[in-house]
């Protein structure tokens, strides 16, 4: 049975009087009053904890994202100065070559000037022997009425043209 009943009814035991049924009555609502207000209390506590539990839950899971996140943070940066490592190494590896490049294309040029220096001293030697054959061919000439062969052949050749010279190298 429900105790405001039973109030109720000790409240009719003890006498019909009006007196009577309204002091019960007082104490009835004062009693539900007081069981309202610890129920009250009661569901209050009850939202106020479902509430702390949702909130350390909360708290358990951000602190397992901020480990995630900060992990990842770590992950990232590592990420990053390798990639810088690398990023300074291939910068390396270019200069590197540039220099390379830049002294195969220098010993090219001297040798390619060489190369032309020597090709003239050639065009030049080959014009000069020549000068020498055209001079000489009347003297190789064995045929006695030869029109190459010249009665002063002291006279077409020029002395400059036969000097020696001293070959290079």
């Amino acid at each position: 049975m429900d105790s405001t009943v039973m109030i109720e009814l000790a409240g009719l035991v003890i006498g019909t009087n009006s007196v009577t049924a309204f002091i019960v009555g007082l104490l009835t609502i004062r009693y539900q009053r007081k069981k309202v207000k610890g129920e009250a209390h009661s569901a209050e506590y009850e939202g106020m904890k479902v509430e702390q539990d949702t909130y350390q839950e909360l708290i358990i899971d951000l602190k397992e994202a901020w480990k995630e996140q900060k992990d990842y943070i770590g992950e990232l940066t590592t990420d990053r100065r390798n990639l810088r490592q690398e990023r300074n190494d291939l910068r390396k590896e270019i200069d590197d070559l540039r220099a390379e490049f830049n002294r195969e294309r220098k010993k090219d040029d001297e040798e390619k000037t060489q190369m032309r220096k020597e090709i003239e001293r050639l065009k030049s030697k080959l014009a000069r022997q020549g000068r020498i054959i055209k001079v000489m061919s009347p003297l190789i000439c064995t045929k006695d009425k030869c029109k190459m062969r010249a009665s002063d052949i002291m006279g077409l050749i020029d002395d400059e043209s036969f000097e020696i010279e001293e070959e290079e190298g």
